[in-house]
This record gives C-alpha cells, sequence and structure tokens, in this order.
C-alpha cells in the first residue's frame, strides 16, 4: 500500500539577524515553503502574539510513502532552527492531507475510514494535549445521537448509516450535516471531490521540530492506512468505544503495511495525555466564529497549492 499526503504547520518565527525568510526555502531543502511576515492585525483567536516573531505557517509538496519524505522534513526544519529562533503557542496546530497515491478514494474507501474515525474518536481526543482535545477549529466528527446507541445497541446502527457514505455525500455526514456542514472537523472530508482528493486530519498539535512533525504524519498515515485494510464488520456487533492502547496498535499495523520509509517514523509510544481540555472564554469562541467566516472564503493552503492558486500564503491562525 501507499499513501500521498502533504502537511500544514504552522509555527511563530524570529529571523536570526536576517530581514527575511527566503533561505527558508532553498532548492535543496524546498518540500516546505514558508509564508511571509504577516501584517499586524487584531487579536482575532485565543492565540497570543509574541514581540518580534512572525506567524508563518508551512506548507509541503506532495509527498508520498513510497520516497523518503522523513529526510525532506528533517531538511526543513534544519533550516528554519538555523535561520530562525522558533515558538510555539497553544493556538498553533499541524494538518496533515492523505490521498491514495493512485488516485481517489472509493466510495468503499470512505466508508472504511469513517468507521475508524468514529470508532476511535475517543481514543484520538485522549492522545491529544489540552488545547487539541475540544478545540473548535477541529471538533469531533462522531454523529452523536447516534454514538449514544453503542452501549446498549453496538456499532451496528452507526455502520449501517456510514455504508450509505459517498464521495459526494461524506462531507456533509460527517461534519454536523448538510446545513451545518464545516471543514473545522477532527478530520475534514471536504476536499474529496476536489483537485486534491485529500481527507485533512486537523486535530494534531503545532509541531517546532522535525521529531513532532514526522510523528504526527505517521500518525495520521497509519490510521488511514489501517482503517483501509480492516474488515469492519466483526467490530459492528461490540458496544464499547476503541482504547488508547487498541489505537496504537491500529496505527503500527497501518504504519507495518507502507513500506521502509516509515521505518522509525512515529519516533514514541501514544498514550493518554490526561491533562482537561483547554476551556475559551465565550470572548474567545466569539473570536474564532468570527474569523472562521473570513477563512470560509478560501481553501487551505495545501489544497490551493495543489490546485496551483497559490504557493504561499500568510497564516492567519487556525
Amino acid at each position: 500500500m501507499a499513501l500521498s499526503f502533504g502537511v500544514e504547520i504552522e509555527l511563530l518565527v524570529c529571523p536570526r539577524g536576517t530581514p527575511s525568510l527566503s533561505p527558508l526555502a532553498p532548492a535543496s531543502a524546498s518540500s516546505l515553503q514558508t509564508m511571509r511576515p504577516s501584517k499586524h492585525e487584531p487579536k482575532t483567536d485565543n492565540m497570543p502574539e509574541i514581540p518580534r516573531y512572525w506567524r508563518v505557517e508551512l506548507v509541503s509538496r506532495v509527498l508520498s510513502t513510497t520516497t523518503d519524505w522523513q529526510n525532506e522534513l528533517q531538511a526543513v526544519f534544519e533550516v528554519l532552527h538555523d535561520e530562525c529562533k522558533v515558538r510555539l503557542t497553544t493556538g498553533c496546530s499541524m494538518h496533515v492531507h492523505v490521498s491514495p497515491y493512485d488516485g481517489r478514494y472509493t466510495a468503499g474507501q470512505l466508508q472504511k475510514i469513517c468507521k475508524a474515525l468514529c470508532y476511535f474518536d475517543n481514543a484520538i481526543t485522549k492522545v491529544m494535549p489540552a488545547e487539541r482535545k475540544d478545540n473548535p477549529w477541529a471538533t469531533s466528527n462522531k454523529l452523536k445521537r447516534a454514538y449514544t446507541l453503542v452501549p446498549a445497541h453496538s456499532w451496528a446502527y452507526i455502520f449501517k448509516l456510514l455504508d450509505k457514505t459517498t464521495p459526494k455525500h461524506v462531507h456533509g455526514m460527517l461534519s454536523g450535516g448538510w446545513r451545518w456542514r464545516s471543514r473545522y472537523c477532527s478530520w475534514n472530508f471536504e476536499n474529496v471531490t476536489e483537485a486534491c482528493g485529500t481527507i485533512e486530519f486537523r486535530r494534531p498539535p503545532g509541531a517546532d521540530s522535525p521529531d513532532s512533525s514526522i510523528h504526527w504524519a505517521a500518525f495520521t498515515l497509519g490510521f488511514v492506512a489501517r482503517a483501509l485494510a480492516t474488515d469492519w464488520a466483526p467490530y459492528a456487533s461490540l458496544k464499547t468505544v476503541g482504547s488508547v492502547a487498541d489505537l496504537e496498535r491500529f496505527i503500527l499495523g497501518g504504519i507495518s503495511t507502507l513500506g521502509p520509509t516509515m521505518n522509525g517514523a512515529l519516533g514514541w509510544r501514544i498514550v493518554e495525555d490526561t491533562s482537561p481540555p483547554t476551556v475559551l472564554t465565550a470572548e474567545e469562541l466569539g473570536a474564532i466564529e468570527r474569523k472562521k467566516k473570513n477563512k470560509d472564503r478560501v481553501k487551505s493552503p495545501f489544497v490551493e497549492k495543489v490546485s496551483g492558486k497559490c504557493w504561499a500564503r500568510i497564516w492567519q491562525g487556525r
């Protein structure tokens, strides 16, 4: 099995004695391209400003599990840290876009991924740091009413619903319904029918090192690979949700199918983060909702890059 993917990584950077970020994208390490420094903006999200630091978003080219993608990320971060001081805040995140290597997702493949993300929704939430557990930029996809039926009635009903999933309808089904559908979900299906054809995993925290960026890329790739390889029929009769230990085995199983370029990529164990979810104020939530309306006018940077609409865009906090 092989998968194509791309990453978006949000950071704050302070150049080391240079007024330009252009050295961060040399020909020898051009997998990721940095944004130019953003102009001053009113503070409209929960990410604090840091004096002398610029908000940027690193946006990769299309990578694949058939090439040495880990070395590409290593090279980019080496240049980044040579040229800049790097910081993260709780407003930073990393997004991973994944698609089949040799084409688009079929309805059957999407159905399998949907079953996996529903079954492991609780476990994925548990392994996230506090600021990503209940985050309005990456909310849970689970079908809330149907989910409450699992302890008494098993997964059969939800899986029956998900068996009706098609590329055209999956985004509406997994993001709050047709009327309220949104890209701001843990797993965003908005682009499966677009040119890039990806599913976007929006839940990971910001990454300020090659190890952390590679870890979350491997987490996502392993999850998708294992979801596609799993026969979900035996799970339909279960009345429990996947545990964190189950999730780790699941992801490791997927990684093992993706070949030698995945060796060592996960880096560290998948364990529960027991910190409570970050609670945002009403003012912060209101500001985020206003910012979402502005951001809805454009696609994500990776999607725009793949479609040729842009190669770099100022990060406005997501």
